[in-house]
């Protein structure tokens, strides 16, 4: 999948690489900042975002999956639910489909481990008027070692 630079990414990288050229006058409205000081910013921009809809069998389409689920798990830590439910909506659309299918095909033991903790975060966040922070919690953290494990699996 080819990713194009978006708008702000472009713009950064414009600013930046202004900032960086010593003949490059700098104004009030344009200060020179480090360019070190971006460069974890930079590289952040530019690297491709992890996607759910990578290959079942790699470990970037996992990995992708992790990063909702473990999203899920910091905003229910901050008792944003909202945020919480949203995180877990983008996790179920890239869990939904190939993934999910080459986790049961491949590993019966971790597909049983991501489904008890999917029957977890219903009952405790996604399908209730009252979350319990704490059970959707712990069934985010079922389902995100169920995903470690299978990801060791692959190559």
């Amino acid at each position: 999948m080819i990713r194009t630079p978006s708008l702000v990414t472009v713009l950064t990288l414009l600013t930046l690489t202004a900032c960086s050229n010593p003949n490059t006058p700098t104004t009030a409205t344009s200060p020179a900042v480090p360019l070190a000081s971006n460069a974890a910013s930079l590289e952040t921009a530019m690297s491709p975002a992890p996607s759910a809809a990578a290959s079942p069998d790699s470990k970037a389409g996992v990995t992708g999956l992790k990063a909702h689920l473990t999203a899920t798990g910091d905003a229910l830590k901050m008792d944003d639910f909202a945020k919480a439910k949203q995180h877990y909506a983008e996790f179920h659309s890239g869990w939904d489909g190939p993934i999910e299918k080459s986790v049961e095909k491949q590993s019966k033991a971790n597909y049983e481990e991501m489904e008890k903790g999917e029957k977890g975060v219903k009952k405790n966040l996604t399908e209730t008027a009252t979350p319990k922070k704490n059970q959707a919690i712990a069934a985010i953290q079922t389902q995100i070692k169920a995903l470690e494990t299978y990801a060791r699996s692959l190559p």
